[in-house]
């Protein structure tokens, strides 16, 4: 039955007053007092609850990304069998099967054992870069700091490096025609009876560095050269 007090408002008797709690329990967000939650609330928590579940499944991750490239190597191995007994015939094929079953069955298991251990240190990391969207923000903008640095210093090392290569290092040629009828003989040393490294077909076009004594200096299979001057012709 209804009660009323003395200024006629009805009396609550279910109401009984309750020991205050830990923070965590009574705290109530203001977002949530006054509505729903704010969209940089809403990425905050969403960024927590990543790095919350990559801190809490760092030991578990890092052994499905393990054993998933140790199936991956599987199947790369099997993929590179057949390609060797298509092109190399059945024997070849079964002598591959037989090296790669024996590297991988023990180099890959090792090698999956440590990738193990050693995977779940960057994936802890990456939790604690995403430990809130503070955090990560933070991370983010060093990163593109390091970047820009970086791309920055390349990109003037990489002028100077141009400016010496035109300027100094790389050595003037001229073109010339072979004009011998067949081949002419392309020599080690500048003078006739030099061993011959090669030959150049008649009407090629070579770059010449410079001409001595009779012969003209040339590159032939990235090594300094010579051939008779007497068979060829500047064209430019």
């Amino acid at each position: 039955m209804a009660e009323f007090d003395q200024y006629g408002r009805l009396k609550n008797n279910n109401y009984r007053t309750q020991p205050l709690s830990s923070f965590g329990s009574t705290y109530t967000p203001y977002s949530s007092l006054y509505g729903r939650p704010n969209l940089w609330s809403r990425l905050n928590n969403f960024i927590e609850n990543i790095g919350e579940w990559l801190r809490d499944n760092t030991e578990a991750l890092s052994n499905n990304i393990a054993i998933g490239g140790f199936f991956l190597a599987c199947a790369i191995a099997i993929i590179g069998a057949i390609v060797v007994w298509i092109d190399e015939g059945f024997w070849s094929f079964v002598g591959y099967s037989i090296i790669g079953y024996l590297v991988m069955y023990y180099g890959g298991l090792i090698v999956t054992g440590i990738m193990m251990y050693v995977l779940r240190i960057p994936i802890f990391i990456l939790g604690l870069i995403f430990y809130n969207a503070y955090v990560l923000l933070i991370a983010i903008a060093i990163s593109l700091g390091v970047l820009f640095y970086n791309v920055n210093d390349w990109t003037f090392k990489s002028t100077d490096h141009r400016a010496v290569n035109t300027t100094t290092n790389i050595p003037t040629t001229t073109r010339y025609k072979c004009t011998a009828n067949t081949i002419l003989n392309v020599r080690k040393e500048p003078n006739s009876s030099s061993q011959i490294i090669g030959t150049i077909q008649s009407n090629a076009i070579v770059d010449v560095y410079d001409i001595s004594d009779g012969f003209a200096r040339i590159k032939y299979k990235n090594q300094d050269a010579y051939i008779s001057k007497k068979y060829i012709i500047k064209i430019y």
